[in-house]
């Protein structure tokens, strides 16, 4: 909807854009999508943030004026704040899964049954020739 406003409407245009990522903020704060709260919580930061420069800017042009060289400093700054931190948050995530990972040389599942018996074979078997723990299921 907001792209096929006209070039001269450019007020218009940006409340609408604010009015609809608003609307997505309220529905994550109500709705809460994530499994997790931390991913909720960043997600409803990142989407404010979006919202707080969106609205900043917006406010500051207007018609043929231009944005102060400061304040477009400012909200650049603030946008690549917002890129740094979502790179931060998804390399610790990274780093925590890898490292929390457990290490085993080997996984043995089987089905119920007589494979029982002969994993176990396996398992003991195994257990010399291999560096590491093993998995058994």
């Amino acid at each position: 909807l907001a792209m096929t406003m006209p070039k001269d409407s450019a007020d218009l245009t940006a409340a609408l854009m604010l009015l609809i990522l608003l609307s997505g903020l309220l529905a994550l704060v109500k709705f809460m999508p994530w499994r997790h709260q931390e991913l909720n919580n960043t997600d409803i930061s990142i989407n404010f943030a979006i919202v707080f420069i969106l609205a900043t800017a917006s406010m500051a042009v207007r018609g043929s004026k231009s944005m102060s060289t400061s304040l477009s400093v400012l909200l650049f700054g603030l946008s690549l704040l917002i890129a740094i931190a979502i790179a931060a948050l998804a390399l610790c995530n990274v780093a925590r899964r890898i490292l929390n990972e457990p290490k085993y040389a080997a996984y043995l599942s089987h089905h119920q049954g007589t494979s029982a018996c002969a994993a176990r074979l396996l398992m003991y078997m195994l257990q010399d020739e291999l560096q590491g723990p093993m998995f058994y299921e």
